[in-house]
């Protein structure tokens, strides 16, 4: 099975690392030719919203991932479109906005700790009783 990662980076590489003994092959779609990941795969060198780049990389592999949160929605879900993805596009989407994710492991059953979207001081100083303080801007 040829495993697609979008990210190069030391996770990628540690997927890799874990999955060769299975008999699984790796492809990175990667901007930097000497990410960690070079050593164990075929790295295809572009930004993650190039989308020669990003139909390169697609082309052949059987699955896809990606090593880190960052990587763009638009970018997975396009990669998405051609082959399974897991996690799939909207974990990804939960996981680059700390309040979806927050809220999403809320109706999941998990506990989080007390949290308060606000977009200013008045907003903050409303909670800040409710949430405790320190607080942090996210």
């Amino acid at each position: 099975m040829l495993v697609g990662v979008v990210g190069g980076g030391q996770l990628g590489r540690m997927l890799a690392l874990a999955g060769i003994p299975l008999g699984h092959s790796f492809r990175f779609l990667d901007p930097d030719p000497r990410c960690p990941a070079s050593a164990v795969g075929e790295v295809i060198v572009g930004d993650f919203d190039n989308h020669a780049a990003v139909a390169r990389f697609v082309a052949g592999i059987d699955v896809a991932t990606f090593e880190f949160e960052n990587v763009p929605v638009s970018t997975m879900s396009a990669i998405a479109e051609r082959v399974p993805t897991a996690p799939g596009v909207r974990s990804l989407a939960i996981a680059q906005d700390r309040i979806s994710e927050k809220e999403f492991f809320q109706s999941c059953g998990i506990a989080v700790q007390p949290f308060a979207a606000v977009n200013t001081e008045a907003e903050l100083a409303a909670v800040s009783g409710r949430i405790g303080v320190p607080a942090r801007q996210c």
